[in-house]
């Protein structure tokens, strides 16, 4: 797992309590003191992705209060030297390390990386539109390669992601706009559908079409196959 650099400012006052934090998380690599201004401190963490989320609310939950209070979370490309990965811990903190599943980054930091997708920009929805247009002319054609390049573009994958990731935290606000934006480049690519049928001559019984007209249970387990493994490639 990769590592994260966390900017922590605190009040001048929070600082004996803040280093009591960060002493009692074992998987942080290196903390630094930087100098400080006012009434403010600045303390820059470096620490594994999957370790960011419970250190960050262990941190909200004690200064949250505070004005000057702020937390700037960063992906680090490299660290010189590498941190050393083999750390003698207790066999206890192991255990649970394992009870608690899959590795993954903090809900933070993947909120910050799906919430964009459910904004409706003229960039989504010109994208839309092209990739209805490329699946449309892979129907005509009944090529499955054009189908697969309409699938890549795949602009509803990341309202979709956001909506689920909005029922998982209960996020009401982010779950209006990714139905918005859902129904908005479902509606795109109705009316691109129609306009397209409208204007060349489609055959129903192609055979990508026909493929299509029906669902069975192993559509549904592939469902549920694909969108596991877009759901991982997200959280690691």
């Amino acid at each position: 797992m990769p590592l994260r650099l966390l900017e922590v400012t605190v009040p001048a006052d929070a600082v004996d309590r803040l280093q009591e934090l960060l002493d009692a998380e074992p998987s942080i690599t290196d903390v630094s003191r930087l100098a400080t201004s006012g009434d403010e401190v600045l303390f820059r963490v470096v620490l594994p992705a999957e370790s960011t989320e419970a250190l960050t609310d262990r941190l909200v939950d004690e200064f949250e209060s505070a004005d000057c209070f702020r937390i700037v979370l960063l992906a680090v490309e490299a660290s010189l030297p590498p941190p050393d990965e083999a750390k003698d811990e207790p066999e206890e903190s192991e255990e649970s390390d394992e009870s608690r599943g899959p590795r993954r980054i903090g809900r933070h930091e993947l909120y910050e990386d799906i919430a964009h997708a459910s904004e409706v920009t003229p960039v989504y929805v010109v994208m839309v539109g092209l990739s209805a247009v490329v699946a449309a002319v892979g129907l005509i054609r009944s090529d499955v390669a054009i189908i697969i390049g309409a699938m890549v573009i795949a602009p509803l994958l990341g309202p979709n992601v956001a909506l689920a990731l909005a029922c998982t935290l209960g996020d009401l606000k982010l779950a209006r706009r990714s139905l918005v934006a859902i129904g908005a480049g479902v509606g795109t690519a109705f009316l691109v559908a129609v306009a397209l049928g409208a204007a060349l001559q489609v055959d129903p019984d192609t055979p990508e079409i026909m493929a299509r007209t029906g669902a069975r249970m192993g559509d549904v387990f592939l469902a549920l196959a694909a969108g596991t493994a877009g759901s991982l490639s997200f959280t690691s």
